[in-house]
């Protein structure tokens, strides 16, 4: 992973994927201006939060290693903020 002026560079790119996928799917709308951007923005803010409380919390760490690991044919590996899952083969 590499690093630029601190911020991670995956993340960054994480983003930007997200802006750009939601501005070609503003530019292929026909009807723009029937697009509830209050909606849209509620809906990835919640998915972030939902994101953060599953994997930087000690209660959303429980549910995703019980939900994941137990008894699925995953593994998960946590090195401090980073969440690995691999598949057992």
């Amino acid at each position: 992973m590499y690093e630029l002026g601190g911020a991670c560079v995956e993340r960054v790119i994480s983003l930007l994927g997200l802006l750009v996928m939601m501005l070609l799917a503003w530019l292929w709308s026909s009807e723009r201006s029937r697009i509830n951007k209050r909606l849209i923005i509620t809906g990835v803010l919640l998915q972030f939060v939902v994101g953060f409380v599953i994997l930087r919390t000690t209660p959303g760490m429980w549910v995703f290693d019980l939900r994941v690991g137990g008894g699925s044919d995953r593994r998960v590996f946590r090195s401090g903020s980073r969440v690995c899952i691999r598949r057992r083969f």
